[in-house]
């Protein structure tokens, strides 16, 4: 009985760990660095589409926090330009207040755990929910969206943060993703991923999800890669002007330089290096990691066998375990590091919303070790 049983054990220790080693051997050996450069490669239109649809939308993004939202632009990790320079914008700058200097109605306040980093990191991560950066087109849809990002907003408003505030995120949102799906601007557009006017004209039209519900569409009429509209943008934090925005700065180069940045990181040299240096960690710790969850896993399977819970429910309540584990992680893809604003409750409250029950997510709370 012990020896089959001893067996059973090390093969579900093994298992987690086998796959992670399989991975290390494809991508971090030596023959693995080299094999992956010819892999990307080979991709290399592919990625190239990709990575400046990204860097666009990212780029519009960051552009509207920072004029909309009044985000401070030195705390940005992609694109860290004072956007009132890289176009005329006819409006003083309005920036974080400072306690006892600054003019109330002149000034941005915020919660101290809400940094403007933290917004940008949430909205980008965000962008990831509302559209498919990899096929250019929408991800979610109607109610499921709205619920997801109420979540949050109802989070943002928990810490602090004025509800009209959240509202001009979620505007945000939609005008950033209709620009970078259905138009393109000279100096501003990604060649084979924007569509472009069949004509030149003065204006042109494209398409948003109206945020009411994020199904219904709304069709606006654009001249410029920064504008707002009446009747679509939060009156209180728009910035409104009857002329023209034009671009001051070379955003096309700029543009260029971020995808170029790309393009080096797949170069075989530093490839190379790039995968001999992380195969240790991925060896280890990402074993260890796979093992960790491995187990995390059976012990909260074994707790909603016991409650009864359906098997399609089953899948929520894991995603719920993990998302806790990591939640205060240090990640490599550093937009994920803005749910260190969050608490333990606002994962749970995020869950409840869903149907989960709460005293169940707590239960599995109670179980397990977070990660940092």
């Amino acid at each position: 009985m012990g020896e089959p049983v001893s067996r059973l054990f090390q093969s579900l220790l093994t298992r987690p760990l086998l796959r992670k080693l399989r991975y290390v051997a494809k991508t971090a050996s030596p023959q693995g660095a080299v094999t992956t450069f010819y892999r990307f490669r080979s991709l290399w239109d592919i990625l190239a589409s990709l990575i400046g649809f990204s860097v666009e939308f990212r780029f519009l993004l960051d552009m509207y926090l920072h004029l909309n939202l009044y985000l401070s632009w030195e705390e940005f990790e992609y694109h860290p330009l004072d956007f009132t320079e890289v176009f005329e914008v006819p409006v003083e700058k309005v920036g974080k207040a400072k306690y006892g200097i600054s003019r109330y109605d002149h000034s941005i306040y915020d919660p101290e755990s809400v940094t403007s980093r933290s917004v940008e990191y949430l909205a980008w991560e965000l962008t990831y929910k509302t559209t498919h950066h990899s096929e250019m087109d929408y991800r979610h849809v109607g109610k499921t969206l709205k619920d997801l990002i109420n979540t949050f907003k109802d989070m943002l408003v928990g810490k602090g943060v004025r509800d009209l505030y959240v509202d001009a995120l979620e505007e945000i949102l939609s005008i950033v993703e209709g620009k970078a799906l259905k138009t393109a601007y000279w100096g501003l557009g990604c060649w084979d991923v924007n569509p472009w006017m069949p004509e030149a004209s003065p204006s042109s039209l494209f398409e948003i999800r109206h945020v009411v519900d994020w199904t219904t569409p709304l069709t606006m009429e654009t001249i410029k890669p920064y504008e707002n509209w009446w009747g679509v943008m939060r009156w209180d934090y728009a910035r409104w002007d009857d002329v023209k925005v034009n671009i001051t700065y070379d955003t096309e180069d700029y543009l260029d330089s971020k995808i170029k940045e790309f393009h080096d990181r797949i170069e075989p040299l530093w490839m190379g290096v790039f995968h001999t240096l992380k195969s240790d960690t991925m060896h280890h710790r990402g074993g260890y990691h796979q093992i960790g969850l491995g187990r995390q896993a059976r012990r909260i399977s074994t707790l909603l066998d016991r409650r009864g819970v359906p098997v399609i429910q089953k899948h929520a309540y894991m995603s719920f375990a993990r998302e806790l584990k990591y939640m205060y992680y240090e990640a490599s893809r550093h937009y994920k590091t803005w749910r260190r604003i969050m608490s333990v409750d606002d994962l749970i409250a995020k869950y409840v919303r869903m149907g989960l029950d709460e005293r169940l997510l707590r239960e599995i709370a109670s179980m397990i070790r977070l990660e940092r």
